[in-house]
């Protein structure tokens, strides 16, 4: 599933050669024995020759990267949701800090998936493209706050 944006690079290399590695997740969808999307988190740097430890303190650090890619066939049925989701979960479950990620400004429906996942925009990533970050602690105190009946601002 190599696309001009997502074409094979060392750290896809080294999360297909070393997948016990805690310092990244690749998600895979199949369907009738083909690959039809993959969700994956890489560090932001991309990987190092440093040991798996030090990657993982790297990931703490800085956060990862999220890309997502879904075959159009298979889009609009909730497996974008679904993979971004379970990233997240694994995100949260190994305690690290942030998720970061860049979109087509243009893309209406991954801006939608992401602001519904709880993404924010962060600012301008080059010509066309928005830069959106999922920060944990804040995401959960957005929770919080929703699950008490608040907005965003604090208001009922």
């Amino acid at each position: 599933m190599a696309t001009a944006r997502f074409e094979p690079t060392p750290a896809w290399q080294h999360a297909l050669t070393h997948p016990g590695c805690g310092s990244h997740l690749l998600l895979v969808a199949e369907a009738q024995d083909e690959v039809v999307g993959w969700c994956r988190l890489f560090p932001v740097d991309g990987p190092s020759e440093r040991t798996e430890s030090t990657e993982m303190a790297r990931a703490r650090e800085r956060g990862l990267e999220l890309g997502i890619g879904l075959l159009p066939a298979f889009r609009g049925q909730g497996l974008g949701r679904e993979f971004v989701e379970g990233a997240l979960r694994w995100v949260r479950a190994v305690a690290l800090p942030a998720v970061h990620l860049t979109t087509r400004r243009d893309n209406a429906r991954a801006l939608g998936l992401f602001a519904r996942c709880g993404f924010l925009e962060a600012g301008e990533a080059g010509s066309g493209e928005v830069a959106m970050c999922y920060h944990v602690e804040q995401a959960h105190e957005l929770g919080r706050s929703r699950d008490r009946g608040q907005d965003e601002n604090g208001a009922i």
